[in-house]
C-alpha cells in the first residue's frame, strides 16, 4: 500500500488505468439500467417485425463493446508503462492484451466455479444428511484410490519410451475427463461426498491463486492501477454472468419449468 499512497505524481498508466475503471462503470451502469427496464406490452402489430432486437443479443452487444473497450483501456495502460521506444510500446501494449485475456479467463473460471457450488448446494439439499455422513469413509477411499492412479500414471510415463510421450499425454487427459464426468454425474452419497470435497480444494487453490497473483502485481506496480485494472475485470464478469450467460447457452441449459429438477439421492 506504500505506493498506493506515494506523494509523488501518478504515473501516466495509474491515471489511464483509473480514469478506464470509472468510465466502464459508468457504461454498465448505463446498460445495466437499459436491459433492467421493463418492456412495455402493447397489443399493436409492429410493421417490421425484426425492428429491435431481443433482450439477450442486446446483452451481448453491451459486452462486446464493453470488453472492447476494456481491451483498448488494458493496451493503452501497458504502452504508458512501458520505457521509451517504439518496440517497447509495443511490447507494453501486447503485455497488455495478455493481462487482458488472463483476466477474462479467470473470470469465465470464477463464474464456472459458482454454477458448479449452486448445483452441489442443490445436490446437497436433496441428500439425507446421515447417509452422507457414513459415506465419508468410502469418499476418502476413493480419492485417496484417485491420487494412487495419478501417481502410478506419472511413474509410467516416466518408464515409457520418448516416442510415446505424446500420444501417452492425450491418453492420460482423456482418463482425467472421464473420472470426472463419471464423478460429477454420480448420484451415490460417496461421489457426492467426493465432490464436495474436490471442490472445497479447487476453490481455495484458485482462490489462493488469485490472490498470490495479485499481491505479486502490486508488488510490481502501482495499487491503484492494479485494483483499477482488475475492477475492470470484475465489472464485466459480473454483467456477463448477470445478462449473457444464460441466454448464450440457451440451448445447453434444461429449462426447469418443462424439466422439474429429481430427487437423486432418495
Amino acid at each position: 500500500m506504500s505506493s498506493l499512497l506515494s506523494a509523488r505524481v501518478l504515473p501516466s498508466g495509474t491515471i489511464c488505468g483509473f480514469l478506464g475503471l470509472v468510465t466502464i462503470s459508468a457504461y454498465y451502469a448505463k446498460a445495466w439500467a437499459t436491459l433492467r427496464k421493463p418492456e412495455v406490452l402493447t397489443t399493436e402489430i409492429p410493421e417490421n417485425p425484426n425492428n429491435g432486437p431481443p433482450a439477450a443479443s442486446k446483452g451481448m452487444c453491451f459486452l462486446q463493446f464493453g470488453i472492447s473497450g476494456s481491451v483498448v483501456l488494458y493496451m493503452l495502460v501497458g504502452a504508458f508503462e512501458s520505457p521509451s521506444g517504439a518496440l517497447m510500446t509495443l511490447a507494453g501494449a501486447l503485455l497488455g492484451l495478455g493481462g487482458a485475456v488472463a483476466l477474462a479467463v479467470v473470470g469465465a473460471g470464477f463464474v464456472a466455479l459458482w454454477h458448479l457450488w449452486k448445483e452441489l448446494v442443490l445436490q446437497l439439499r436433496q441428500a439425507r444428511i446421515a447417509r452422507l455422513l457414513l459415506s465419508l469413509p468410502l469418499a476418502l477411499v476413493g480419492l485417496a484410490a484417485g491420487l494412487g492412479a495419478f501417481a502410478l500414471l506419472g511413474w509410467v510415463t516416466e518408464k515409457l519410451p520418448p516416442v510415446l510421450n505424446p500420444l501417452y499425454k492425450w491418453v492420460i487427459w482423456f482418463f482425467i475427463a472421464a473420472v470426472f464426468n463419471l464423478l460429477w454425474k454420480g448420484r451415490s452419497h460417496a461421489a457426492l461426498f467426493m465432490r464436495l470435497i474436490l471442490l472445497v480444494l479447487f476453490t481455495a487453490v484458485i482462490s489462493v491463486s488469485v490472490a498470490l497473483a495479485l499481491w505479486w502485481a502490486c508488488s510490481q506496480a502501482m495499487c491503484l492501477m492494479i485494483i483499477s485494472l482488475s475492477g475492470i475485470g470484475v465489472i464485466n464478469t459480473l454483467f456477463y454472468a448477470a445478462f449473457v450467460r444464460d441466454s448464450a447457452l440457451a440451448d445447453n441449459l434444461i429449462d426447469p419449468s418443462t424439466h422439474p429438477p429429481r430427487n437423486l439421492f432418495r
